[in-house]
């Protein structure tokens, strides 16, 4: 290669660079509405919506738990038919014990019930002891419908929404 191409490679590196950093993370997010409701339009007639749930602690569960918890999420996942895509999200993260010991106490007031607040911070200060609890554990699924209707779209989210909290309220999680 002559010096000129090297060069010209380099400037089109720098300038792809350039055009990439310059990108937001609104252009990074594909869709073209989002309702008040929460559902988002997407493309060719996509609606989503987007729905946290609490996390279960199947480690520390009895074995018949787990067991009835693995059939019920088993459930969860035959449920959806083919007209409906659905997306997990599972972030795990850690956060600094000390913090994350002193955001689950209560703060002593000075009144008569410190002593309640006492019994129950050293309550909550076993049970941070056990399992791993200094990771924060964040839960979402997304439901999609395709439809040419925004109305009947919501029709189907709400739905899913519903029955959604019925099957993971049944697991122990909200």
């Amino acid at each position: 290669h002559s010096r000129k191409q090297r060069l010209s490679g380099k400037q089109n590196k720098s300038r792809r660079k350039q055009e990439q950093s310059r990108l937001t993370a609104q252009d990074s997010i594909f869709y073209e509405q989002m309702m008040q409701d929460g559902m988002c339009v997407l493309a060719d007639n996509m609606y989503s919506r987007t729905y946290a749930f609490d996390d279960v602690n199947y480690r520390l569960s009895r074995r018949d738990d787990q067991v009835e918890f693995f059939t019920k999420w088993c459930e969860i996942q035959n449920y959806h038919d083919p007209e409906t895509f659905y997306q997990m999200l599972l972030i795990n993260r850690t956060v600094d014990r000390d913090d994350f010991m002193d955001k689950m106490y209560s703060p002593l007031r000075g009144d008569q019930y410190d002593i309640y607040r006492k019994e129950m911070n050293a309550v909550r200060a076993q049970r941070g002891m056990e399992g791993n609890n200094s990771i924060v554990r964040e839960r979402y699924i997304t439901y999609g419908v395709q439809s040419q209707d925004a109305d009947l779209a919501r029709q189907k989210l709400n739905r899913l929404d519903t029955d959604a909290a019925a099957q993971f309220k049944a697991m122990g999680s909200a």
